[in-house]
């Protein structure tokens, strides 16, 4: 992929990504001058994006593992489980913006959302809740609603247990991959319910239009996709 590191400053986001996505790793040669210019590339290109707010330090080691659905464009990041190194980094990197939030409960979409919602909660000494969808065993008594159609045109009916959220309990919204929001919206409407405060969402990875994202608490994400430069 061409790109220049005089370029970097005015390619395009897309574009950046792009390189990162394909440029990961240094050239397989042991040519010291090569490894030098791909490690200063890589650091342009990474502080570029991350001063546009386009990706997290931890991007790139994300994206080698995430698995990427060519027909839908969903993100399967099942594998980033089995690196217990960078599983540690990544939630150590979505709890830290709400470190000094006082959260009270983390909450967890189903599925992903369940170990990384619950190792996030650890980290900031707070209680998971998880949400989980229809026909899923929860007992005793749910509060539920309804998504907007997601990615693939589906609405979901989500579901949570009615006492796991006290009113003005301070809650973070935990998930792997947010693209059109429809979950993220209705783990919220769930919070609202509940009369507590959602004090943010993390996520992995977030495609989120302006759109999407407007109506949302803060959103932390370790790889942000902005839409196209024309």
């Amino acid at each position: 992929m061409w790109l220049k590191l005089e370029n970097v400053a005015t390619a395009t986001t897309d574009l950046l990504i792009e390189w990162l996505q394909n440029n990961a790793s240094p050239p397989n040669e042991f040519h010291l001058q090569a490894r030098r210019s791909h490690r200063d590339m890589k650091a342009a290109v990474q502080a570029e994006l991350e001063r546009r707010g386009a990706a997290h330090p931890l991007a790139t080691d994300v994206e080698a593992v995430a698995v990427r659905d060519e027909r839908t464009g969903a993100f399967d990041l099942w594998k980033m489980f089995l690196d217990s190194e960078l599983l540690g980094q990544v939630v150590q990197a979505m709890a830290a913006p709400f470190t000094h939030e006082d959260v009270a409960k983390v909450i967890g979409i189903e599925a992903r959302g369940f170990p990384l919602g619950a190792a996030v909660a650890l980290q900031l000494h707070a209680g998971f809740v998880p949400i989980r969808k229809a026909g899923s065993f929860l007992p005793g008594p749910t509060l539920t609603t309804i998504t907007r159609p997601d990615y693939e045109g589906k609405e979901t009916e989500l579901m949570m247990q009615r006492n796991a959220v006290r009113r003005q309990d301070r809650v973070l919204v935990v998930d792997d991959w947010a693209q059109t929001g429809s979950q993220l919206s209705a783990a919220l409407d769930l919070v609202r319910q509940s009369r507590a405060h959602a004090v943010g969402v993390s996520v992995v990875i977030e495609q989120l239009s302006t759109d999407a994202r407007q109506p949302l608490p803060p959103v932390h994400a370790l790889v942000r996709y902005l839409p196209k430069t024309k």
